[in-house]
């Protein structure tokens, strides 16, 4: 197949649909649901996150977070990279699918299905690895303006835990306010760093 670059057929497809507008409140949605805002703090977690503006303006923001997890890294990294896996921690996530490369030659592209009240949202993305240390996203094609974004895990408790630190912006193809998006990744970003927490504990203790 070839590769997925702005001029691939499937990204000016996805450029040129009429539906963007409402692609991108069904994103918003997808990823906004108030329900994931109740996931209970766990005693330890030590969870931070701040969402700001983002410089280009419009239906569009920032976000920087991360969360305390009681496994190593080595553990958090095989259940971040388990493509199978991620629909547990990631939200509205229906199938995650690697169109490209792989983890182990240093990259790879992904495509995620999120379920929308509007039908299935599309995200492709091209992940760069560090193994163990760092992945850094970034926008192939789909359903969003911009999305891109850097993980880090930091050993921490003597190698036995990590720092997972998550820096993200992401931009809708729809004339929203950018607070309704800052909103929205203020609420979910923390629910999939304890998916990702639970995720990882439960596998470190197999």
């Amino acid at each position: 197949a070839g590769r997925l670059t702005g001029t691939h057929p499937e990204a000016r497809a996805l450029r040129s649909s009429p539906m963007r507008p409402l692609i991108g409140l069904a994103v918003l949605l997808a990823v906004g649901s108030p329900a994931l805002a109740q996931a209970p703090a766990t005693a330890g977690e030590n969870l931070w996150i701040k969402a700001e503006p983002d410089a280009g303006g419009g239906a569009a923001g920032r976000v920087s977070a991360g969360i305390d997890i009681p496994a190593p890294p080595s553990v958090v990294w095989r259940v971040m990279l388990d493509c199978p896996r991620a629909p547990r921690f990631v939200p509205k996530l229906k199938s995650c699918r690697v169109v490209e490369g792989d983890a182990a030659g240093g990259s790879d592209v992904r495509e995620h299905r999120l379920a929308g009240p509007l039908g299935t949202v599309r995200n492709i993305f091209r992940s760069t690895y560090t193994p163990e240390r760092r992945i850094v996203t970034a926008r192939v094609a789909g359903d969003l303006r911009t999305a891109e974004g850097e993980w880090r895990l930091q050993p921490i408790d003597g190698g036995r835990g990590t720092r997972v630190s998550y820096d993200s912006r992401m931009a809708l193809n729809a004339p929203l306010p950018g607070g309704m998006v800052r909103q929205a990744m203020r609420r979910d970003t923390p629910a999939v760093l304890r998916a990702l927490r639970r995720e990882a504990t439960a596998e470190a203790a197999r």
